[in-house]
């Protein structure tokens, strides 16, 4: 993804702001490289659908002091919300962290990170896992535009038009 692991501005300054190190390695990037600034990835999630279920998604993107950068929430049949959302990060645990944070308290029927920076062959891929088996609630839908791979396809086409950023217009959305 191009991010650091950790939180580069709290990690490593308490341990070498001490020691008197250059503001470079303070901030835990190698002398004369630039700390990454941040990444845009995206997540969906398919929860039962309840009144105040986007104020809560906003309420923990905002505590976990990562800037939403686009959020679409629409209703589904089933009694289902599909939201998609929009992130800007600067490292992968602070994502990781919003993802298990809500997990935990929306609890969905799916969470996934949308991966936008794959190639086409690997996005056919990630549509495919996680058939029908894997949401009983789309299980017996019966139709494509109830389905998990519908849904994902849909992430990716909220995401791509929605953010100006090269890795996430690089590469189409197959065709179903």
């Amino acid at each position: 993804l191009g991010i650091p692991l950790g939180d580069v501005g709290f990690e490593y300054a308490a341990s070498d702001s001490a020691q008197g190190v250059g503001d470079d390695a303070e901030l835990g990037a190698p002398a004369g490289e630039d700390v990454p600034k941040q990444c845009v990835l995206a997540f969906l999630l398919v929860a039962p659908d309840r009144r105040g279920l986007m104020s809560d998604v906003v309420e923990h993107v905002k505590k976990h002091n990562v800037d939403l950068r686009r959020l679409s929430a629409e209703p589904r049949g089933d009694h289902l919300c599909l939201l998609v959302a929009a992130v800007s990060v600067d490292c992968a645990l602070r994502f990781g962290s919003l993802l298990h944070t809500l997990r935990h308290w929306t609890k969905p029927h799916l969470l996934e990170r949308v991966p936008t920076e794959l190639d086409e062959q690997a996005i056919v891929a990630w549509l495919a896992r996680g058939g029908a088996s894997a949401l009983p609630l789309a299980a017996g839908a019966g139709t494509q535009e109830d389905g998990i791979e519908h849904w994902k396809r849909e992430a990716l086409e909220v995401v791509r038009s929605s953010v100006c950023s090269p890795s996430l217009t690089k590469v189409s959305v197959p065709a179903a």
